[in-house]
C-alpha cells in the first residue's frame, strides 16, 4: 500500500504511521517540522515539510507518478477556543487543501480524523447519542471540524470514497493526556480533584490510541463510498474515571457534597478563559451548559458500516497508560 498522512507525529498519528510501515506499507508523511518524524524513522518512509493549511506549499508535495491507495488526514489544530480564523485555516482550508491534493496524486479514498467536538455536548437522555444527530458544537474548534467533514462529504459525492471519524478523547501511553491528569490528581489532590463534585456525573468519551489505530484501518479496509461515524471505545462519567485511576493507583478517591460557591468559581473561570482562548481539562469538562454537559455518543454505525469495535477496555487501557507513565517518569508514585 502506498499512502499519504498529514499530522502523522501527533498523538494520534505517530502509533498509526508506525502500524502501517511495520505492515510495509510506503507511507509520504507531511509535517510542519521534519525533526518530528525523526523517532519515525524507516526506509518506507518519506517525509515532506509544510504547512497542510498553505496551498501553494501542498501543491508542490503532487509529485508526477505518485498515486495513493489512500490520504489519511490526521493534522488539525486543537486550540478548542483559539481565534475562529486560525483555526478555520487550518481545519477547514487545510482540508480543502488535503482533498486537492487527493485528487492530484489520484487518491483511491480519504479518511478525515474529525472529532466528537464535531456533535457537541449532549444531554443525558440522549447518551449516547447517534451519529445522525444534529451537530451542535459548543467550541470554535468543534464548528471548523462540521465545516471540514462537510467538504469531505462533498468529496465523497463527486471525487472518490471519503470517511469522516469523529475521535474520542485519545489516551494511551506514549504521551501525557487526560488520564495522566487524572492520575495525578488521585495522588496530589489537585484542584480537578477538588471540584469532581461538579462535573463527576459528566460523560465523556475515551478512546485508546490502539483502537483509534485499528478505527483507521478499519476505514480504509471499508468498501462504504460516505461515512460519518464514531471512532471512540466505552464512554464512562468522571467519578467512574477517577474511581478507575484511584483502584489501579492503590488511592481511593471519595467525593464530597458541593458547595455553591465551588459552582460559581467554576462558571467564572470558564468564561475567563473563553475570552482568553485558553484551555485545560477543568474548563473543557465545564464547557457544556445546562443540561447539555455530556460528551458519549453510539458507535453502532460505526460498527455496521466498518466492522470496527473497540478492543481496549477501559480499565486495561488505563492500567496500561499510568504503568508507561510511572516507568517513563511522568507520573511517579
Amino acid at each position: 500500500m502506498k499512502v499519504l498522512v498529514s499530522g502523522g507525529t501527533g498523538f494520534v498519528g505517530k502509533p498509526f504511521v508506525r502500524r502501517i510501515l511495520a505492515e510495509g506499507w510506503r507511507v509520504t508523511l507531511i509535517t510542519r517540522d521534519a525533526r518530528h518524524a525523526a523517532p519515525l524513522a524507516h526506509e518506507h518512509l518519506r517525509v515532506e515539510e509544510a504547512d497542510v493549511a498553505a496551498p501553494d506549499q501542498i501543491e508542490r508535495l503532487a509529485r508526477p507518478g505518485d498515486a495513493y491507495d489512500a490520504v489519511f488526514h490526521l493534522a488539525a489544530s486543537l486550540q478548542y477556543f483559539g481565534d475562529r480564523k486560525a483555526l478555520y485555516r487550518t481545519n477547514v482550508q487545510g482540508t480543502r487543501a488535503m482533498l486537492d491534493l487527493a485528487v492530484q496524486t489520484s487518491a483511491r479514498k480519504f479518511i478525515y480524523a474529525s472529532s466528537i467536538e464535531a456533535m457537541g455536548t449532549v444531554a443525558r437522555q440522549e447518551v449516547p447519542a447517534p451519529a445522525d444527530r444534529a451537530c451542535t458544537p459548543i467550541s470554535p474548534y468543534g464548528e471548523t471540524k462540521v465545516l471540514a467533514e462537510r467538504l469531505v462529504m462533498e468529496a465523497a459525492r463527486s471525487r472518490f470514497p471519503a470517511m469522516a471519524l469523529r475521535i474520542g478523547n485519545v489516551y494511551g501511553p506514549g504521551q501525557p493526556s487526560f488520564m495522566i491528569e487524572i492520575a495525578q490528581a488521585v495522588l496530589h489532590r489537585t484542584r480537578l480533584l477538588e471540584f469532581l463534585p461538579f462535573y463527576a456525573d459528566r460523560y465523556i468519551h475515551p478512546v485508546h490510541s490502539d483502537d483509534v489505530t485499528e478505527g483507521l484501518l478499519a476505514a480504509f479496509r471499508s468498501d462504504v463510498p460516505a461515512f460519518v461515524g464514531t471512532l471512540a471505545g466505552e464512554y464512562a462519567t468522571l467519578g467512574e474515571l477517577f474511581q478507575l485511576c484511584g483502584e489501579i493507583l492503590g488511592q481511593p478517591v471519595s467525593l464530597r457534597s458541593k458547595r455553591r460557591l465551588d459552582g460559581l468559581f467554576l462558571i467564572a473561570r470558564r468564561e475567563f478563559h473563553k475570552y482568553e482562548r485558553h484551555m485545560d481539562f477543568i474548563t473543557y469538562l465545564m464547557a457544556g451548559r445546562g443540561r447539555r454537559v455530556h460528551r458519549a455518543y453510539s458507535i453502532q454505525e460505526t460498527r455496521r458500516a466498518l466492522g470496527f469495535s473497540p478492543k481496549v477496555s477501559l480499565r486495561e487501557g488505563i492500567a496500561e497508560t499510568l504503568h508507561w507513565a510511572r516507568r517513563s517518569g511522568v507520573l511517579p508514585w
